[in-house]
């Protein structure tokens, strides 16, 4: 199944599998600060990816561009809401589940 958004965004539900093509996320936030564990950022060529772990399992990770603009946001085991102003909010998911974009 396919969904498009108004703004042009497309989410895509394939076997059990979300994939959200052409957004723009304005930012991304994490719901509950008491379910991280880890945090690291690493620089990769011309970007910044920082990556949150959670407590029992699962992350995210953000790539950010150089001018601070996010470019992609994955993980695993995580829930995520995206609110109309394309703003991405993540916690930690009820179990281990396949990767997400």
């Amino acid at each position: 199944m396919e969904v498009t958004r108004r703004d042009g965004a497309t989410i895509v539900m394939r076997e059990g599998s979300v994939t959200i093509e052409s957004l723009a996320p304005k930012s991304v936030g994490i719901r509950d600060l008491s379910e991280i564990e880890s945090f690291a950022v690493r620089a990769v060529a011309q970007t910044r990816i920082t990556r949150i772990g959670f407590i029992g399992g699962g992350h995210v990770e953000v790539t950010y561009s150089q001018d601070n603009q996010v470019m992609e946001v994955t993980g695993r085991n995580l829930k995520q809401t995206i609110s109309k102003d394309n703003e991405i909010i993540v916690s930690q998911g009820d179990s281990a589940s396949g990767q997400v974009h």
